[in-house]
C-alpha cells in the first residue's frame, strides 16, 4: 500500500467530485453500530465525495440514513443475511483462508448489477481486504488495497475483472451522488 493522500490526489484528477455538494452524515454513529472503526482511506473517501456512484455504475455506500440503499450499517446486514443464506463455496473458503466470519463483512459499495463490494475486517482496518463478490456465479476478486486504491485500479483500468462488464469504466469516468436524477 502506499500513501493514502497520493492516490486520493490521483482519484481527484481522474474522477473529480460531484458539484452537487458532498451528502452523507458522521461516521461514529455507523462505527458504533458495527462495533469497529472504519478505515482511515474511507474516511478521507467520504470527506471528499461522500455517497454515490462512480461512473453510473460502482456504488459507494456511507452514513446515510436518509437512503438505506447507500448507507454502509444497512447494506453490511443485508449482505450478511444474503450470506446466511447463500451456500457459496468460493466465498466460505475466501473467509475461512482470512479466518474471518460472516459477521466480519462490511459492505461498502456495490454495483448496478447486484456486485457487492466488501471489507474483511480482520486485522487492523486499514489493512481490511476487499472481496468483489458476483454472486450469481459464486466467483470474488480479493484486492489488497486501500478502497481509493481500489477505485483508481479500476476506473484506470489497471485491474480488470470478469466480474465487472466490458463496459466499465468508461472513457472518461464521472462521479454523482445520484446520477439517474432528472435534470
Amino acid at each position: 500500500m502506499t500513501d493514502s493522500l497520493e492516490p486520493l490526489s490521483a482519484l481527484l484528477a481522474l474522477c473529480p467530485p460531484s458539484s452537487e455538494g458532498r451528502a452523507g452524515g458522521e461516521l461514529a454513529q455507523v462505527e458504533g453500530e458495527l462495533g469497529r472503526r472504519l478505515p482511515d482511506d474511507y474516511r478521507r473517501l467520504m470527506e471528499v465525495y461522500g455517497p454515490g456512484c462512480f461512473d453510473e455504475f460502482l456504488w459507494l455506500y456511507g452514513s446515510f440514513p436518509e437512503n438505506k440503499n447507500l448507507d454502509i450499517w444497512h447494506r453490511s446486514q443485508k449482505v450478511r443475511r444474503v450470506f446466511m443464506r447463500l451456500a457459496s463455496v468460493n466465498l466460505n473458503l475466501a473467509l475461512e483462508e482470512l479466518r474471518a466470519g460472516r459477521q466480519d463483512i462490511i459492505s461498502w459499495g456495490g454495483t448496478d448489477n447486484g456486485d457487492m463490494c466488501m471489507w474483511v475486517a480482520v486485522g487492523p482496518p486499514d489493512q481490511w481486504p476487499t472481496l468483489v463478490v458476483d454472486v450469481r456465479e459464486d466467483v470474488y476478486l480479493r484486492f489488497d488495497g486501500s478502497v481509493t486504491e481500489f477505485l483508481l485500479a479500476f476506473l484506470r483500468k489497471d485491474v480488470v475483472s470478469d466480474i465487472f462488464p466490458d463496459d466499465f469504466p468508461s472513457d472518461n469516468p464521472g462521479f454523482s451522488q445520484n446520477p439517474y436524477r432528472s435534470t
